[in-house]
C-alpha cells in the first residue's frame, strides 16, 4: 500500500480510486477562496477534471454527546467554470475531528481512500500539507459516482436579487455514500445569501425533477436556513451529507436518494457555479 507525501502525482483514465496509507497527521489545508487556480493543485485537463477527494476508511462519531453519527473523514478538492473560460479550485472537509483547543483538527494516521474524479484521463499534481517526496499513482478501480454542475449568470440590469440554483439533482447511490455540495457566488455587495437544502427519498416526484428547488422552500428531507449578514466579493460554501444505509446516518432513507440545494443573494452578482457530487464508498 502508498503512503501518501507531500507531492502526489494522480493518474487516472476515468472516475476511479485506489487505496493510500497516511503515515502522520495531515493537516487543513490552507488557501483563499479568492484565488482561482491555488498552487497545492493543478490538472492537465481541466475542462474533464471534476474532483480529487481522500476519503478515511476509519469512521468517527460526529454528534453531540449522548448521540452516534458516523461518518468518514473527508478532504475533496472540485473545480468550478469561473465565467471567463477557466477553472477554479476550491475544497470542503467533511467532517474532521476537532482540536483538543476546540479548533481545527487533522486527519488522523491510517488507511484511507484516493479518488480521482473525471471525464476523460487525467493527471492531477496534489501538492499535500505533510513532509515528503514526490510520488506517482496510477488510480485504477473503478468508482461509482454521479456529478452534477450548474452555473448561472448574473442578472439583468438594474436587478439586485438573483434566484441561483447551485446543485440539484438525482442518483442511485450504494450503502454507503457521501453527498458534497460547492457552490461560487462572485459579485459586489453582497449582503444576504439566503439557502435550502433538502435530501429526499428516491421515490418522491420532487427527488427525480430536473429542476431546482424554489428559493427559500424546502419541500422534504432536511433544510438549511438563512445567513444574512455582509460578504466578500466572493461566497463559497460546502457541504457533505454522510448516508450509510446500515447506520442511518443523518437520515433513514433508502440507497436511491435526491439532493437539491438552492440559493438567493441581494446584490451585484455577476456569476454563480455550483457542483453537486455523489460518491459510494467501496466497502
Amino acid at each position: 500500500m502508498p503512503t501518501l507525501t507531500g507531492t502526489t502525482i494522480i493518474t487516472a483514465s476515468a472516475p476511479s480510486y485506489t487505496t493510500v496509507r497516511l503515515a502522520k497527521s495531515l493537516a487543513p489545508f490552507d488557501w483563499s477562496s479568492t484565488v482561482d487556480v491555488p498552487a497545492q493543485i493543478s490538472v492537465s485537463d481541466p475542462a474533464h477534471f471534476v474532483g480529487v477527494a481522500l476519503v478515511a476508511q476509519k469512521v468517527i462519531n460526529d454528534a453531540p454527546p449522548g448521540h452516534h453519527v458516523w461518518v468518514h473523514p473527508t478532504l475533496l478538492v472540485a473545480s468550478l467554470p469561473n465565467g471567463s473560460g477557466g477553472y477554479r479550485y476550491e475544497f470542503t472537509e467533511g467532517e474532521i475531528p476537532r482540536a483538543a483547543s476546540g479548533g481545527p483538527g487533522a486527519f488522523a494516521p491510517g488507511t484511507y481512500w484516493l479518488f480521482v474524479l473525471a471525464t476523460a484521463p487525467e493527471r492531477v499534481t496534489w501538492h499535500l500539507p505533510i513532509r515528503g517526496g514526490t510520488q506517482s499513482l496510477h488510480v485504477t478501480h473503478p468508482a461509482m459516482t454521479s456529478t452534477s454542475l450548474n452555473t448561472s449568470p448574473g442578472p439583468a440590469p438594474g436587478s439586485a436579487v438573483v434566484p441561483m440554483a447551485l446543485a440539484y439533482g438525482h442518483a442511485k447511490v450504494g450503502r454507503v455514500a457521501e453527498v458534497f455540495t460547492l457552490a461560487w457566488t462572485h459579485g459586489k455587495n453582497i449582503k444576504f445569501v439566503d439557502g435550502d437544502a433538502c435530501l429526499y427519498d428516491g421515490s418522491d416526484p420532487a427527488a427525480v425533477a430536473a429542476g431546482p428547488l424554489p428559493a427559500s422552500v424546502c419541500d422534504g428531507g432536511s433544510s438549511g436556513g438563512d445567513a444574512p449578514g455582509n460578504y466578500p466579493d466572493d461566497i463559497v460554501t460546502g457541504g457533505m451529507v454522510s448516508y450509510d444505509e446500515t447506520q442511518k446516518l443523518n437520515v433513514a432513507f433508502g440507497p436511491d436518494i435526491g439532493y437539491k440545494d438552492s440559493n438567493e443573494a441581494v446584490g451585484q452578482v455577476t456569476w454563480t457555479a455550483g457542483r453537486d457530487i455523489w460518491l459510494t464508498l467501496p466497502v
